[in-house]
C-alpha cells in the first residue's frame, strides 16, 4: 500500500474501521462488510506470548483461510477493505517510553498491507 501516512483517514472510512478504535467496545472478532470472513486474534504458543497473530475465518463454519505473524511486538488492524476483499494491517512497534529522555525509544510502524481472503 505504499507509505500511507493516516490510512485511518484514507482507508478506512465509515463503520468499517478498526483503528483507532470507534468507540470503547472490543472491536473483535471483526467481521467483513459482506459478513463471510471474520478477523481474530490467536496465541499459537504460549512461550511466544508477545507474538502478534491474526487470524482470518470463515464465518459461518469457523473455517480457517488464513494467519498474519506480526514481526513486531504489535499489529495494527486498521480495516476491513470496503468489497471485503481483505483487511488492512501493518507491524507495529510501540518503542520504549522512558522518564529519561535519552532512553525513549520511538514507536515504528511498518508498511502497511492488504491481506487477502480466497474468493
Amino acid at each position: 500500500m505504499g507509505d500511507v501516512r493516516n490510512p485511518e483517514e484514507v482507508l478506512c472510512r465509515g463503520e468499517n474501521r478498526l483503528w483507532p478504535p470507534p468507540s470503547l467496545d472490543t472491536a473483535f472478532p471483526a467481521y467483513s462488510p459482506d459478513g463471510h470472513h471474520c478477523a481474530v486474534w490467536k496465541e499459537l504458543w504460549p512461550w511466544e506470548a508477545r507474538l502478534r497473530v491474526l487470524e482470518i475465518m470463515e464465518s459461518n463454519t469457523d473455517l480457517h483461510v488464513g494467519r498474519y505473524v506480526s514481526s513486531q511486538r504489535a499489529l495494527r488492524v486498521y480495516c476491513w477493505a470496503e468489497d471485503s476483499s481483505g483487511i488492512f494491517v501493518a507491524d507495529f512497534d510501540p518503542g520504549n517510553p522512558s522518564i529519561f529522555l535519552l532512553f525513549n525509544e520511538p514507536s515504528e510502524r511498518g508498511p502497511i498491507k492488504k491481506l487477502l481472503v480466497p474468493e
